[in-house]
């Protein structure tokens, strides 16, 4: 603030104007003034007054001042001045409450236009299109593309901010990078390479670990798996303006997940072939998807995670060797994000923190950067 307002370099302070006030009034009660010094006390009351004021306030108070003054000089336009002040009343207040309407007002377009920026998840729920009327499908050579065919999607939030898929995450003890080789694990369709990563809660007591909707989205596909004698299942999940995210090693599902898995065939074990959902069955942000995952038997308490923007291929696709060598999974390999970086910056900032879940492959990533 510029310094004659706190009361430096020689202006005086309030409570200098204060005492400078009182010691006038005390004088004036036991030396009464002639009337041209009481006058000059009197304008000094009021100039005070309109120093303290704001800029706007202090011209229009100065404007008052002057016809007051007026008003002693000639009596007789004394009716005038009060009808003349009332109106500059009127002003102030209208200005002033005008100004501070369009200031609150811009704050709050900047929040609504901005919802990371708040981490209100009412606020990144709100950000995210429902449109159940358009929905996408794979073109078969690793694309995607709206249904009915050729439809606009509605937009996507941007910057495109996901809450974490569980409220337990201050748990977890490492994260499985998305668009990475894993060592040990599953070879099925496109061997041990794997698009979406994943969260591990290592020596948590038990399995009950939450996962929820971290957007608005429908279920558009199912697996149900068989692995060490317990069932596994696996969720797509679309948001019509072109975002997907999948859940895998779910184990105890919520009644309405456990809706669409009990539609679900039983297959081999080893078998996660997906079944489609028709219709796909939409869900909010926040919903709970599962209360127990992993493998509950050997204590392996984690979940998969993926997150694919299915309106345009990622950079990593974009390299001749990485499309050659994952085109029988190109509809997810080639849109893979690093869901990492579509956290707000306090989530995104503790999971990085953690290190990677593979001992071997560890935080590299095709994805993340």
């Amino acid at each position: 603030m510029p310094k004659a307002l706190l009361g430096f370099g020689g202006a005086r302070t309030r409570a200098g104007a204060r005492s400078e006030h009182a010691a006038a009034e005390k004088c004036e009660a036991r030396h009464p003034s002639p009337p041209a010094k009481r006058n000059h006390h009197e304008r000094l009351r009021k100039e005070s007054f309109c120093f303290r004021n704001s800029s706007i306030s202090n011209i229009v108070c100065r404007v008052a001042l002057a016809y007051i003054q007026s008003m002693h000089k000639n009596t007789s336009q004394a009716g005038f001045g009060h009808l003349m002040l009332m109106i500059v009343v009127v002003v102030v207040v209208a200005v002033v409450g005008f100004a501070a309407y369009r200031v609150m007002n811009a704050k709050d377009e900047a929040g609504a236009n901005n919802p990371a920026a708040t981490g209100n998840s009412q606020t990144l729920a709100s950000a995210w299109p429902i449109d159940e009327e358009i929905s996408w499908s794979s073109d078969g050579r690793g694309g995607w593309i709206t249904m009915p065919y050729d439809a606009k999607p509605p937009a996507c939030p941007d910057p495109l901010i996901l809450d974490l898929p569980t409220p337990d995450f201050a748990e977890a003890t490492s994260i499985a990078y998305p668009g990475q080789s894993r060592t040990g694990s599953f070879e099925g369709l496109g061997g041990n390479y794997k698009a979406h990563g994943g969260i591990r809660f290592q020596g948590h007591p038990d399995n009950n670990i939450e996962v929820v909707m971290p957007f608005n989205g429908s279920v558009v596909s199912a697996t149900k798996d068989l692995v060490e004698g317990e069932y596994q299942y696996g969720f797509r999940i679309v948001n019509a303006c072109g975002i997907m995210i999948s859940f895998g090693h779910m184990h105890d599902l919520t009644p309405a997940f456990q809706a669409i898995a009990d539609t679900l065939p039983d297959r081999a074990a080893g078998d996660s072939r997906s079944t489609p959902i028709e219709p796909a069955v939409a869900f909010k942000t926040g919903d709970k998807v599962a209360t127990v995952v992993g493998l509950v038997n050997s204590k392996n308490v984690g979940f998969d995670y993926g997150v694919y923007d299915l309106r345009t291929n990622n950079e990593a696709s974009k390299d001749e060797a990485y499309k050659a060598a994952h085109a029988e999974t190109g509809e997810t390999a080639f849109h893979g994000l690093c869901w990492l970086d579509n956290l707000n910056d306090e989530d995104k900032a503790a999971a990085k923190s953690l290190p990677g879940t593979d001992s071997v492959t560890g935080k590299t990533s095709d994805y993340c950067k």
